[in-house]
């Protein structure tokens, strides 16, 4: 579940450009995790950046569960 979504813009992207989105993990809890994003021109230009907060919740229940370990390795694997 996207539990909660940040975006700052800061400068706007002229056409045409090139970009580079940056993702990585801010914070690894038992149940979320909170990826952070960046979007950076070629020339080093920080467009925008933020953050989103993914909860795993079990279906039936809709109560937080942990994190699968697939998600968990690879979060780890990102943390900035």
């Amino acid at each position: 579940v996207v539990a909660s979504v940040t975006l700052n813009y800061k400068r706007p992207i002229e056409y045409p450009a090139s970009v580079f989105v940056e993702l990585f993990t801010e914070k690894l809890g038992n149940s979320s995790v909170v990826i952070g994003h960046r979007i950076v021109g070629e020339d080093g230009t920080l467009h925008c950046d933020g953050h989103v907060v993914a909860v795993w919740v079990d279906r039936r229940s809709g109560k937080p569960v942990p994190l699968p370990a697939g998600v968990r390795r690879a979060s780890e694997l990102l943390l900035a």
